[in-house]
C-alpha cells in the first residue's frame, strides 16, 4: 500500500474545448494523471476542426482576411494535432434555391490556395492539408454523372475516388454547377 505522500496527484482540467483538450493530452503524454471535465455529453459538440477551415472559410459573412486567419489557425492546430487530420475531401454544394452562385466562391478558394502555398513555402511543416494543387477541385455535372457510373473504391486515395459515393447518392438536380 502506498503512503499518502507517494500517491500520484490527479490534475483536473475543466472544459473539453480545444484549450482544455490540448492541456489534458499534453499532461497525460508527460505521464501525469489527468481528469477532464466537460459539461456537454461529448467532446465532439461542434463541427470537426477540419470543417471549421474547409467549410467555414466559405461563409459569405466573413471577410477574406478572416478566412486567411482561419486557414493559419487551422494549420497551427493541425501541426499540433497531426493525427486529427481527416483527409477526406469536404464536399461543398450550392443548392439550386441558394441566392449565390458556385462561381462566387472561386475567388476566395484561389486566395486561400495561394495563401496555403505561401505558408508552405515559408515553412514546409505547414503542409498539413495535402498538396496545394489538391486544395480544391470543381466538379461539373458531367463529371459527377461519369463518377456515378464507376464502382465504389474500398480505400479511396484520390478526390475522384472519394466523390464516387457522393455522385451516386446526391440528387444532382438539386445543386448548382
Amino acid at each position: 500500500m502506498l503512503h499518502q505522500s507517494e500517491k500520484k496527484a490527479t490534475i483536473a482540467v475543466v472544459g473539453g474545448g480545444i484549450a482544455g483538450s490540448t492541456v489534458a493530452l499534453y499532461l497525460s503524454e508527460l505521464g501525469l494523471e489527468v481528469c477532464l471535465y466537460e459539461r456537454k455529453p461529448t467532446l465532439v459538440s461542434g463541427p470537426p476542426m477540419c470543417h471549421l477551415h474547409a467549410g467555414g472559410n466559405l461563409y459569405r459573412e466573413i471577410s477574406d482576411k478572416q478566412c486567411i486567419q482561419l486557414l493559419r489557425e487551422s494549420i497551427d492546430l493541425l501541426r499540433f494535432y497531426p493525427d486529427t487530420v481527416d483527409y477526406r475531401p469536404t464536399v461543398i454544394a450550392t443548392p439550386v434555391d441558394d441566392e449565390g452562385k458556385p462561381s462566387d466562391l472561386f475567388a476566395r478558394l484561389e486566395i486561400l490556395q495561394r495563401e496555403y502555398a505561401r505558408l508552405i513555402q515559408k515553412d514546409p511543416r505547414n503542409k498539413v492539408l495535402g498538396e496545394v494543387e489538391d486544395y480544391y477541385k470543381i466538379y461539373s455535372r458531367e463529371t459527377l454523372e461519369a463518377l456515378r457510373q464507376q464502382e465504389l473504391v474500398d480505400f479511396p486515395e484520390t478526390m475522384d475516388e472519394w466523390m464516387i459515393p457522393v455522385a451516386k447518392e446526391m440528387d444532382l438536380d438539386r445543386i448548382q454547377y
